[in-house]
């Protein structure tokens, strides 16, 4: 929450090794490589009881569309009121002028 917190508010980008290490990938792989190393980690996987893995996989994923939907419906009422506000022009107006946006209230 901390790592996901610090990108979403400082709109920070990271490379792929510091996302491997923030574990925020499962694997990195170059593009040449990426088939492959995909191959790989779906092998791993295969090579585990089948309804084990579903049932696991069921239950990572427990109640996220729920939430997921809760959280969707958050975000859009939160950039509906933003839309409306000094801070989306300046913001607008300082990428494509390619600068830091200047502090605005309301």
């Amino acid at each position: 929450m901390q790592r996901a917190a610090l990108m979403l508010q400082t709109g920070r980008r990271i490379a792929a090794a510091e996302a491997l290490v923030w574990g925020l990938v499962d694997v990195v792989a170059m593009m040449p490589e990426l088939i492959a190393a995909s191959q790989i980690l779906a092998a791993e996987i295969s090579e585990n009881a089948p309804l084990a893995v579903e049932a696991t996989r069921a239950t990572l994923r427990a109640g996220l569309s729920e939430v997921f939907i809760a959280q969707t419906r958050h975000e859009l009422a939160e950039q509906a009121r933003l839309m409306a506000t000094s801070d989306c022009v300046e913001g607008v107006r300082a990428v494509s002028e390619r600068r830091v946006g200047a502090l605005t209230r309301r």
